[in-house]
C-alpha cells in the first residue's frame, strides 16, 4: 500500500490489508497496513458541526460515495464473524440522495480558508451562521476497523481540513 496522503479516486483497494487482530478493554482492532489510511476527500458539503465531530454530506453515487461503499464492503468482510449481530456505524445511507459521513475533529487538526489563510473552527462556524452551502475537503486518517460486542466500523479523524464557499 502507498504510503502518505492518498487522494481518493487513486486509492487502489487491491492493496488494502489488514493486520491481524488485536485486542484490548476497548474491544478489537484490525489496523490498515502498513500505517493506516490517509486519503484526501473530495468537496464535501458541511451538513453539521458538533463539539468534536464534522457532519459531512456525500451525493449518493458520486465518486467520493463510491469510494467510502467500497470501503465499507471491504471492511464488512473484514469484520467479526458475529457482524449480523453488530450494528455497522458510520455507514452510508443507500435510501437517500444524501448521505452522512461522520469524521472527528482532533485539537491538532488544521483549519484552512479558501485563501490558504490558517482560520479556526469558530471561523468556520461563523460562516456556517451566514452560509448554509460550505464545502470541504478534508485529509482524513483511519487507523482501521475496530469492533467492540455491540457494534463496528472505521473512524476518521480530520488532519486538515479547507473551506470553499459554494
Amino acid at each position: 500500500m502507498q504510503r502518505g496522503v492518498i487522494y481518493y479516486r487513486y486509492f487502489n483497494f487491491d492493496d488494502l490489508k489488514y493486520d491481524s487482530p488485536c485486542c484490548s478493554h476497548l474491544g478489537v482492532m484490525r489496523n490498515y497496513l502498513p500505517n493506516g489510511l490517509k486519503i484526501q476527500f473530495p468537496k464535501l458539503r458541511i451538513h453539521k458541526i458538533m463539539e468534536a465531530e464534522l457532519l459531512l454530506s456525500v451525493k449518493k453515487n458520486s465518486p467520493g460515495y463510491n469510494f467510502l461503499k467500497t470501503l465499507e464492503q471491504y471492511n464488512i468482510e473484514h469484520a467479526p464473524q458475529k457482524k449480523n449481530n453488530m450494528k455497522h456505524v458510520n455507514v452510508l445511507n443507500c435510501n437517500s440522495d444524501y448521505s452522512i459521513i461522520y469524521m472527528k475533529i482532533k485539537p491538532d487538526t488544521l483549519f484552512f480558508s479558501e485563501k490558504n489563510e490558517l482560520i479556526s473552527l469558530s471561523d468556520i462556524k461563523s460562516q456556517m451562521n451566514t452560509n448554509s452551502n460550505l464545502m470541504v475537503v478534508c485529509i482524513s486518517n483511519s487507523p482501521g476497523l475496530w469492533s467492540n460486542g455491540n457494534s463496528y466500523g472505521n473512524t476518521w479523524n480530520i488532519e486538515q481540513l479547507k473551506v470553499y464557499i459554494d
